[in-house]
């Protein structure tokens, strides 16, 4: 599926660049890990995800048009540094997909837009994985076909995949691959992603719904950590876009009560920098709103909000093992730290 050119070429050649050159503010403020931080601000962007491979982040999102021909597909950024950001091109669009012809049919026939929602990025055995999911009741799964020097694809599930919303892949300390979509199913899948190994399961808290969109499972020390989105006040567009977890000791549960990780950072994608700490990406949804006083007025407001502009924003996270063992995540950044 990716590149023409390789990811390793880019890779040296930003590394080749003074580390902030430009931007020594964002840069002393990603080293602190203390405040958020807004980068590419003249991108317009949604549920940004971000995966570390070798010396890069790759950073991709959801995008109503792409900056490079207007096409619907899976654009794709690197960085050395999370400060400055190079573009890689769109590797892969709806124009390649085994299924496109028949859903624009029913777009025309709608009158509307066909959209590519949420895609993500992984690395593995020599290949790009990619996932995604569409406003067309349809979601995608390509493998790439020759490793990264290679920009064919491969669609084990094709259209089976099926209607998969927000999907994201979550490999175990065994190897094992898990797909988790919706609010929240799982499924194992074959190790060649060749289909699923199981079938599929329902997780989440003990005590409540996680949200509606955007999970993912990380494993953070001995825990699993399922992470998803809501609005503040539980009802769509209400409030603020905010991030919430629950843990569990094994992947299909039982998982603890919902808890809250991040204001204003609904459907960000926690990873981990080279220094080992931990980030979640966030981008703008609702009206853009500088400063903290309105937050201090206005918790659940129905017109939606936040602190987020335009672009990407990295959360700094603080994850705390508590006495019993179990994990504690909070973003660790004013105005972000606080339901």
């Amino acid at each position: 599926m990716l590149l023409r050119f390789s990811a390793l070429i880019f890779a040296l050649l930003l590394s080749s660049m003074p580390p902030a050159a430009g931007n020594p503010d964002i840069a002393t403020a990603i080293e602190a890990h203390a405040q958020a931080v807004h980068v590419m601000d003249d991108e317009w962007m949604e549920d940004p995800y971000i995966y570390r491979h070798g010396g890069s982040y790759f950073l991709t999102c959801t995008r109503l048009d792409n900056s490079m021909g207007n096409s619907q597909g899976i654009e794709i950024w690197s960085s050395t540094d999370l400060v400055r950001w190079e573009s890689l091109g769109i590797p892969w669009t709806f124009f390649r997909s085994s299924w496109l012809k028949e859903r624009e049919v029913e777009a025309r026939k709608q009158k509307s837009e066909f959209w590519l929602w949420s895609p993500e990025l992984y690395f593995y055995d020599e290949r790009w994985v990619a996932v995604h999911s569409t406003n067309r009741n349809l979601s995608n799964f390509l493998i790439s076909d020759g490793g990264e020097y290679n920009d064919s694809y491969a669609e084990p599930f094709g259209p089976d995949f099926g209607d998969r919303q927000d999907p994201s892949i979550f490999t175990d300390n065994d190897g094992s691959h898990w797909l988790v979509w919706d609010c929240a199913k799982i499924a194992r899948l074959k190790p060649d992603f060749s289909g699923f190994a199981g079938e599929e399961m329902t997780i989440g808290p003990a005590d409540r719904a996680l949200g509606h969109r955007g999970c993912t499972v990380r494993r953070i020390g001995s825990k699993y950590v399922l992470f998803g989105t809501a609005w503040s006040t539980d009802i769509l567009r209400q409030g603020t876009y905010n991030l919430y977890y629950c843990t569990a000791d094994k992947l299909t549960g039982p998982y603890g009560p919902r808890q809250f990780a991040g204001r204003f950072c609904g459907h960000g994608t926690p990873f981990k920098d080279k220094k080992g700490r931990w980030w979640t990406t966030a981008f703008q949804n609702g009206e853009y709103e500088t400063g903290t006083a309105k937050g201090q007025k206005l918790c659940d407001e129905a017109q939606p909000w936040t602190l987020n502009p335009q672009g990407l924003t990295l959360v700094p996270l603080k994850v705390t093992t508590l006495a019993d063992g179990d994990i504690a995540i909070r973003a660790n950044a004013p105005g972000y730290s606080e339901p």
